[in-house]
């Protein structure tokens, strides 16, 4: 039997796609504010954690998260194949059309998206459930967690390299002895 929270964490996740889509056509700070806010992997990893705060029990927060994530990258990557935009006009120097290697690229992107679409959702939908369920120290724990992959989500818009990813790995490392306190 399919859970009703799960269709809905679906449906928001194909919400969620196409305004991303729609923010990437944008021009301007209309387009700018709407890939932050719905277009960022920032903004992905948010509703995931969001999805699995708000479900209960532990399995359905875990699977609402991965059905949001997936949908999302579903409705994004079909509605680009469908409307040709990152494809169809596209050329080689020789003049020969560069359209299987524009769709092989978009059908790889989406199929790494799609991957970790599973795997970071079950991850995010479990910090959630956690963040709201889970004894003190679990959720303090689960608190942190999502407060690094958050942080460094938002500063890989900002920075754009690997320097969150070390910013990321020494604020864990620092809260260890925090969370082993409490």
């Amino acid at each position: 039997m399919i859970n009703r929270a799960v269709v809905w964490c679906a449906a928001a996740g194909i919400v969620l796609g196409l305004t991303a889509y729609a923010g990437d056509e944008l021009d301007g700070l209309t387009g700018t504010v709407v890939r932050f806010a719905a277009g960022s992997g920032f903004a992905w990893a948010c509703a995931g954690l969001l999805a699995g705060y708000l479900l209960r029990p532990r399995r359905t927060a875990a699977a609402g998260a991965v059905a949001l994530l997936i949908a999302a990258t579903v409705a994004y990557y079909t509605t680009y194949a469908v409307t040709g935009v990152r494809w169809y006009r596209m050329f080689h120097e020789d003049g020969t059309s560069a359209a299987p290697d524009a769709m092989r690229s978009l059908a790889l992107a989406a199929a790494f998206w799609l991957v970790a679409s599973v795997a970071g959702g079950a991850v995010l939908g479990l910090l959630g459930h956690a963040i709201r369920r889970a004894p003190a120290r679990l959720a303090l724990a689960a608190t942190g967690l999502a407060f690094v992959l958050m942080a460094v989500a938002g500063l890989a818009i900002s920075m754009d390299s690997v320097v969150p990813a070390c910013v990321a790995a020494v604020v864990l490392l620092s809260l260890r002895p925090v969370l082993r306190s409490t």
